[in-house]
């Protein structure tokens, strides 16, 4: 009976420490007061009628910090517009600076406009004739601009085959801002009457 009542004992402890750490926690939410703010992320860069969402950042006399919700959100352009949850959208080509304000505090974020990227390449189509352990036809080589807005930064995954031989062509980029491609067929990859 005793060993019964130190666990019921035990237990009693246990749920009263819980309950107690429940009520002294720092309070962190509406009522809290702040020494600062400020807007994550700082800086931003989004295309043509795209988001983004920022976060007003608020810091405690502690130092910690935390999502601060009541703050009031305003644009400097109409390149840019805010909803009253921080989400920026992008309206026209442009930049504003974006403001989150609670009371006496305010901080701000540049969010700037851009138009799409438009891929462009110096071929449509890069046509190559052999057979197999032939001689290697000569190294195709393709262009690529950016006829649009932002910046380009291709990157090769992989190449894909449709049916038949696979692996017979390599694709490597090349030049000052990676804007050529250059595409070399391997012909000891390609089987006999493939």
């Amino acid at each position: 009976m005793m060993r019964h009542l130190g666990k019921f004992g035990a237990g009693l402890l246990f749920g009263g420490l819980i309950a107690y750490a429940c009520t002294t926690d720092t309070v962190i939410g509406p009522d809290v007061v702040i020494d600062s703010l400020y807007i994550e992320p700082g800086n931003s860069v989004i295309f043509l009628n795209d988001s983004v969402h920022l976060n007003a950042i608020g810091v405690d006399t502690a130092g910690r910090r935390f999502v601060y919700t009541l703050v009031t959100w305003s644009s400097s352009d109409p390149a840019v517009s805010v909803q009253t949850n921080g989400t920026t959208v992008g309206t026209s080509i442009g930049a504003a600076t974006v403001s989150a304000s609670a009371g006496n505090l305010s901080a701000t974020a540049v969010v700037t406009v851009e138009p799409h990227p438009v891929l462009s390449t110096s071929l449509d189509s890069v046509p190559f004739n052999t057979i197999a352990n032939a001689p290697v036809p000569a190294t195709q080589i393709v262009v690529l601009t950016n006829g649009g807005g932002g910046t380009l930064a291709p990157t090769i995954d992989s190449v894909s085959y449709g049916p038949g031989a696979s692996s017979w062509l390599v694709a490597a980029l090349s030049g000052p801002a990676s804007d050529t491609l250059a595409l070399h067929v391997l012909t000891t990859a390609l089987a006999v009457g493939s």
